[in-house]
């Protein structure tokens, strides 16, 4: 999450956070392999090539992407379902999931969702595979 605020923060776009600290991850490798190597006198001109090469692509792929909404607001849903989601809880397939789909269902019912951008579920909202379970 430090790189939020940096040049390399597009990269999340590509692949996510997994993406951004592999991207972050292979620019210190890169510079600390290159590093010895740069500071004798052999190879300095290839060297630098790589690691600008390296550093060029880090920051010239992302830059390529505006991640900047074109509106001046993004309206936000928050969907909490108050469910009992702990390591130990005792509840049935799909309890979890059941409460916050009941929770926006409600939110669209009561009218709140007109205007809305994007609705945002916590990252356990879930606890049947959507893959294997059509519940939803």
């Amino acid at each position: 999450m430090s790189q939020s605020e940096s040049p390399l923060a597009s990269w999340v776009y590509f692949g996510g956070l997994s993406l951004l600290s592999f991207v972050v991850a292979l620019l210190v490798a890169g510079f600390v392999e290159l590093l010895p190597r740069l500071l004798s006198l052999e190879g300095r001109r290839r060297t630098i090539a790589t690691l600008a090469g390296l550093i060029a692509v880090a920051l010239i792929v992302p830059a390529s992407v505006n991640l900047q909404s074109t509106e001046d607001k993004f309206r936000v849903a928050a969907i909490q379902g108050n469910a009992n989601a702990g390591l130990f809880a005792k509840t049935y397939p799909g309890e979890v999931l059941d409460n916050h789909l009941a929770v926006t269902r409600k939110m669209i019912a009561d009218g709140k969702a007109q205007g809305v951008d994007l609705v945002v579920w916590p990252e356990n909202a879930s606890d049947l595979n959507p893959v294997f379970n059509g519940k939803a």
